[in-house]
């Protein structure tokens, strides 16, 4: 359960979304640690095998769900790092320290002599310092767009939407054009 509460931790600290177990598994552990208390072990061997297969799910459900967040986050780091090949205004290590700490971000450990608590505030600090570190790498990155007509198409370039040209304006089009990143801009024509 530890295991679960602490990919709960990076979740809750990441996403505006607050991510818990599941009432009736809290409940099995609440059940467990009664009948242990009152050294009721029958009643703990007869609910141990459930217990541990639902903490199991339910620890690979909510790190299913955490990963697949942390796949955007990849994919957006990955946008921050061609956008820097281009216009070379971050330290290309920053970006690979970022890549780096989202492929470890659902991979916590319970130390045993390490007390909870202060296990989850250390996972919390690290995951508080890499989206901190996200911010101020994806902010450098866009200072020379900042405020500019192209600004949001640039972004939603980076999340890896697709640009329709009948969707944009005409200045849109011609800020791109005229902006340090009309060399790399491709136009490509597809068929229905």
């Amino acid at each position: 359960m530890e295991e679960t509460l602490l990919l709960c931790e990076v979740y809750d600290v990441l996403f505006e979304d607050e991510l818990s177990p599941d009432e009736n598994v809290r409940g099995l552990v609440a059940s467990l640690r009664e009948n242990a208390q009152k050294k009721e072990f029958d009643a703990l061997e007869e609910e141990l095998p459930g217990a541990i297969d639902a903490l199991e799910s339910e620890r690979d459900d909510i790190k299913s769900e955490l990963q697949h967040e942390l796949h955007d986050i990849e994919e957006r780091i990955g946008g921050f790092e061609a956008l820097n090949r281009r216009i070379g205004k971050i330290d290309p290590d920053r970006i690979d320290s970022l890549k780096e700490t989202v492929s470890k971000l659902d991979q916590v450990t319970i130390e045993p002599d390490t007390e909870f608590e202060q296990r989850a505030q250390e996972i919390r600090s690290i995951t508080q310092e890499f989206e901190n570190e996200l911010r101020d790498v994806e902010s450098s990155l866009f200072e020379d767009f900042r405020g500019s007509d192209i600004e949001g198409l640039i972004r939603s370039l980076l999340r890896g939407e697709e640009l329709r040209l009948s969707e944009r304006s005409a200045e849109d089009l011609m800020s791109l054009k005229d902006s340090e990143l009309e060399p790399y801009v491709t136009l490509s024509l597809e068929g229905q």
